[in-house]
């Protein structure tokens, strides 16, 4: 029953994330053009009033800094493909695992908490980091591929354990910096008047319009 359970959470989370950067890259490829209403940006703009530890210092000069925005945006959408296509495998279980925490960590910091207006990202992130922790302490489970090489090669298990003990290290420095970062952030708190000011600086540093990311056409980007 243990493998089963393990089956269906690995299953899951890896398809979520396979969802995600999939859609991007197959379904609805718009979420990566500049120039389209659903251009992924847009979603950074909108979570700067509730960033946390001031995130929406790194937001704001990412949104100024184009040729370091769309990598960034196009190197996320693989991460989250490749990761949640070995998740639903099962093959390097606990790294992909890793993986997926970070990403649920960068999104709860990125969106924060403003109530309801961003109760989607915030239950599905702290969701997704609760599957991505049991998946990387207890491991793939009987019913993966991991489960078959570590069959065929025990010696694969010390690299299963190297990699166990380089996420618990992982995770400490990130808890640390986090922590250094909330000590030292001034980030502006959360509500209707942070969400003003925040969307009002982050034009400020573009030289655009608060009303929304896109240029009116044949401007330059």
């Amino acid at each position: 029953m243990a493998a089963i359970a393990l089956l269906s959470v690995r299953v899951m989370q890896g398809f979520i994330y396979w969802g995600g950067g999939s859609r991007r890259f197959i379904y609805a490829p718009q979420k990566l053009d500049p120039d389209a209403h659903t251009w992924l940006a847009d979603k950074l703009q909108g979570a700067m009033p509730g960033a946390l530890f001031g995130t929406d210092q790194a937001i704001a000069f990412l949104l100024q800094q184009f040729w370091l925005l769309y990598p960034a945006i196009i190197l996320f959408s693989a991460a989250e493909l490749i990761a949640g296509t070995a998740l639903v495998l099962g093959l390097m279980t606990r790294l992909s695992a890793l993986a997926t925490i970070g990403f649920s960590i960068a999104l709860m910091l990125i969106f924060g908490w403003q109530g309801g207006t961003c109760i989607d990202e915030w239950t599905m992130a702290s969701c997704n980091l609760a599957m991505g922790a049991t998946l990387m302490l207890a491991g793939s489970g009987a019913y993966s591929l991991d489960n078959v090489l570590l069959k065929r090669n025990p010696g694969l298990s010390t690299l299963s354990s190297s990699s166990l003990n380089f996420a618990f290290a992982w995770a400490k420095l990130t808890v640390t910096v986090g922590l250094l970062i909330s000590t030292t952030s001034n980030s502006p708190p959360c509500g209707r008047g942070a969400r003003s000011r925040a969307r009002a600086r982050a034009a400020r540093w573009r030289g655009r319009p608060a009303g929304g990311w896109r240029q009116s056409p044949g401007s330059p980007r």
